[in-house]
């Protein structure tokens, strides 16, 4: 059963401009919430996630939820493999793409450090487990410049090198686990208002664990290659890093059309609703036909 609410829900169906049999693709599928929300519109998915844990979960809450006939394909993979996916179902093209680069509340309990309240867990921090090295081994082989350098363009960390220097401390003596972390942010964050103090520090360590910036910029271009002329690219970021790279990449692409000017944020409802939503930012682009006149 996914706990994790799909952010700015309304908005991505109304901007994806959903039509019976055509195929999208949720390049994050997380708990399935857009997906869900396009096949009861009539069209079909591709469900992607780089979780294994979030496909076998969306299969079961999928098939219980739609009927029989409904055409949906869920993969674990990373998004940046959109178009051998595509090429693997024998699509030519896709009406629509929706990416949402936010955590979802599902993965806190899956026993990889996501979650600030599993202390004894190892800061693991990667969606799939299958790839990569963990934080707890990444960290290690950084250097100290390297590492302070990550937190400060991943989290705008000001005390980055000191957390750095902590961080490499801590790991030279045993492995680090979530308690570690949370006690150095604690340390050089003391006063974080609402918010977590090891929120930012979480967040900048996950990205670089999981190169998910090298993967949007990966998954934005598949993305845009694999849209058929008029279909809608949909992206809900929640990091400025994110969204600058989102939005840049709008601006410079030949073959996309904005449709909105200004980031969309959830609407007042939501945020009271969802007080998570708060950081969401939603643009979206469009596939335009350079051979027509």
């Amino acid at each position: 059963m996914t706990t994790h609410i799909p952010v700015c829900l309304k908005q991505v169906i109304e901007y994806l401009k959903v039509k019976p049999g055509h195929w999208y693709i949720d390049a994050t599928f997380g708990g399935g919430g857009y997906s869900l929300a396009i096949l009861n519109a009539g069209g079909y998915v591709i469900g992607i996630d780089w979780d294994k844990q979030a496909i076998i979960a969306g299969k079961k809450r999928l098939e219980s939820a739609c009927p029989s006939g409904v055409s949906y394909h869920l993969i674990h993979s990373n998004y940046a493999n959109m178009l051998s996916i595509i090429k693997k179902y024998k699509i030519s093209q896709v009406s629509g793409v929706v990416f949402d680069l936010g955590f979802s509340s599902d993965q806190l309990t899956g026993g990889r450090g996501f979650s600030f309240n599993q202390l004894e867990e190892l800061l693991d921090l990667r969606y799939d487990q299958t790839a990569g090295r963990p934080a707890w081994q990444l960290i290690p082989s950084l250097t100290t410049e390297e590492l302070s350098q990550t937190l400060m363009v991943y989290g705008q960390i000001g005390n980055s090198d000191l957390i750095a220097q902590a961080l490499k401390a801590k790991a030279a003596e045993t492995q680090l686990k979530v308690s570690h972390v949370v006690e150095i942010a604690k340390r050089f964050n003391p006063k974080s208002g609402r918010i977590h103090p090891a929120t930012t520090l979480f967040q900048a360590l996950r990205i670089l664990v999981n190169r998910e910036l090298d993967n949007l910029k990966a998954g934005l271009a598949a993305a845009e290659s694999g849209l058929a002329d008029g279909g809608r690219l949909v992206v809900v970021s929640f990091h400025s890093g994110e969204d600058r790279l989102v939005k840049q990449f709008f601006k410079q692409s030949q073959h996309l059309k904005l449709i909105t000017k200004k980031a969309v944020k959830p609407s007042p409802d939501e945020l009271k609703n969802n007080p998570k939503s708060r950081s969401a930012k939603l643009r979206v682009a469009e596939k335009i036909n350079l051979n027509k006149k």
